[in-house]
């Protein structure tokens, strides 16, 4: 009966500490209000349950995170004052299609159960990344 309960404290930890994991990064983020951000394209996402953060990424353009209750989207501190408006357009807009067509829960799942390891789970987490990019 013990091993039981250690068993479910342990997974129960595990859930939490994921589900908290992308809070951490960020705090050290600053939150942007979407009035600095393209109008057509927050509007066709129905951005108002998106937080936007701007930080600075060591690996991307941006990222898309799923924090449980909404959405966040963090776009890089240098590559938004230096790509060009089109760019940042597009980045953005490919961010808001993982939002928008729900790849994050996805891949969160995938991810804390260890799924995304598997092959065939990578090659279907990479055509979500064409969904988002047709969707941008």
């Amino acid at each position: 009966m013990r091993l039981e309960y250690i068993t479910t404290g342990v997974f129960i930890a595990w859930l939490l500490f994921n589900w908290l994991a992308p809070l951490s990064l960020l705090s050290y983020c600053q939150r942007i209000s979407i009035g600095r951000l393209p109008r057509n394209i927050l509007d066709a996402a129905d951005a108002h349950r998106v937080r936007f953060y701007v930080g600075k990424l060591e690996r991307s353009a941006a990222f898309s995170t799923w924090l449980g209750w909404r959405h966040a989207v963090v776009l890089d501190r240098e590559f938004l004052h230096r790509a060009p408006s089109d760019v940042v357009r597009f980045v953005l807009a490919h961010e808001l299609g993982h939002c928008v067509l729900g790849h994050l829960r996805l891949r969160w799942m995938l991810t804390v159960t260890g799924l995304a390891l598997l092959p065939s789970m990578r090659r279907y987490l990479e055509e979500k990344e064409g969904d988002a990019d047709a969707y941008a």
